[in-house]
């Protein structure tokens, strides 16, 4: 996955875990609840249920040789919609400027 990961707003922590390499986080505000699985530099897992019986979930189910990810999954479940993305080719461009970015946002 590309990006930062951000607890959610106004969300408290409930509970973190390990397992090998892989830390679990899982966040909660009111009955939602937000479960991170991270492996090293990597998210590899998510999911999001809201206590109602809404779930969705987004896996990494394989990487390469440099841990980009190569096969990844989600899934609404109460819809029983899943969307399967799995890169068959990659193309290495270069990366946008550094100023174009602010990560204090």
């Amino acid at each position: 996955m590309i990006g930062v990961l951000r607890p959610p707003a106004d969300a408290s922590l409930l509970a973190t875990g390990a397992d090998g390499p892989a830390v679990t986080l899982e966040y909660g505000r009111g009955a939602e609840r937000w479960a991170y699985r991270v492996e090293g530099r990597s998210v590899r897992a998510v999911e999001w249920t809201d206590g109602d019986g809404g779930r969705m979930t987004v896996e990494v189910r394989s990487v390469d040789a440099e841990q980009r990810p190569t096969s990844v999954r989600y899934r609404d479940w109460p819809a029983f919609v899943e969307l399967v993305i799995d890169v068959t080719e990659l193309e290495v461009v270069e990366g946008h400027p550094d100023d174009t970015w602010n990560p204090a946002l």
